[in-house]
């Protein structure tokens, strides 16, 4: 019981780190980076749901099922700023209804609200990779300096973290049945890889805001 709850102590404290930088940086960041600041939000929202519902009725798949719809839509908005092309912008903008409708729907058909959907978890994955290695190869393009480019750190955060966990993500759910010992040693790999990635993040975050506010003086 102690260990658990120091988990989910460290995973609310790794977590809050970019979205307290957010909050506190907000008037400096577009709409796009605004969008990823409130998914910070509500993932800490989702943790602590999540590890109530776990407790108390050992099943928080539900919370990942609007977890993941919303992540989609936050993400489509926060790439649309390295798509130039405006059928590329209509797409983005048209992608997370989509999603959200036919997961709905697969939702509704099923009524498997409490287990994994694997399908809809690998499109997000793809999505996330797809997504995030278009707009790092465009911010390599837009500057060479990039140790100092925040969104260069946010998108390579969001491209690493989801190549190292994207496999689990999508068969966790069978893992779990069928190899419970190697579904644990992933698990402990994915929490790390949550402290590393908003540390990414929250360093992302921080350099924008510098960065914006150097421009503004200038």
């Amino acid at each position: 019981m102690t260990s658990w709850l120091i988990g989910i102590a460290l995973s609310i404290f790794f977590r809050l780190l970019p979205f307290i930088v957010g909050v506190i940086f907000w008037k400096r960041y577009n709409r796009g980076e605004r969008a990823l600041i409130v998914l910070f939000g509500f993932d800490v929202i989702s943790i602590v749901i999540g590890a109530f519902l776990a407790y108390y009725y050992h099943n928080n798949i539900i919370v990942f099922h609007f977890y993941i719809c919303t992540e989609i839509f936050v993400l489509s908005i926060f790439f649309q700023q390295y798509f130039y092309s405006s059928g590329a912008k209509k797409a983005l903008k048209w992608i997370p209804k989509l999603y959200f409708i036919l997961y709905l729907v697969y939702l509704l058909y099923t009524r498997q609200w409490f287990e994994d959907a694997p399908a809809f978890s690998a499109i997000e994955v793809i999505f996330i990779i797809l997504l995030s290695a278009i707009s790092l190869a465009q911010i390599s393009s837009d500057d060479d300096n990039l140790i100092r480019q925040g969104r260069f750190w946010i998108v390579t955060g969001l491209l690493i973290f989801t190549l190292i966990n994207g496999g689990y993500f999508i068969m966790n759910y069978w893992l779990i049945s069928s190899n419970y010992e190697l579904s644990a040693s992933l698990q402990v790999i994915t929490k790390y890889s949550y402290y590393f990635v908003n540390v990414l993040f929250a360093l992302g975050l921080w350099l924008i805001a510098k960065e914006h506010k150097s421009i503004t003086k200038a």
